[in-house]
């Protein structure tokens, strides 16, 4: 039920991420979409339709997390009227380093994203 009421703009960017930046001989794991709220949680997991997710990075070494959360928002615009967030944040929230995922309204894939190494 999680993964139907998923909003279409997260579901395109998790195939994007599966087909463009994650390493083909790994997993893609995701370890929540909707849950209760942890302390200092925007909310964002609770918002109907889902508009956010949590990717286990347990397989990949720091480097490649960062490499991978640099080229999902070199790609993805979150809000272009707040640049300063983000799609993407690699970072731990209490449970351990994940890839945070997220979308709003407005998110959109660039039509002409940075080179991102």
């Amino acid at each position: 039920d999680e993964w139907a009421g998923m909003e279409k703009t997260l579901s395109s960017l998790i195939e994007w991420i599966w087909l463009h930046a994650w390493p083909a001989h790994l997993d893609l794991v995701v370890t929540r979409i909707q849950g209760p709220p942890i302390e200092g949680d925007s909310g964002i997991h609770q918002s109907s339709p889902r508009r956010a997710l949590d990717i286990s990075t347990r397989s990949l070494v720091f480097a490649e997390a960062k490499r991978i959360e640099r080229l999902i928002n070199a790609s993805w615009e979150y809000d272009a009227s707040r640049p300063e967030k983000e799609c993407a944040l690699y970072h731990d929230a209490g449970t351990g380093y994940h890839l945070h995922i997220q979308v709003h309204q407005n998110t959109a894939q660039r039509t002409d994203p940075p080179e991102t190494t």
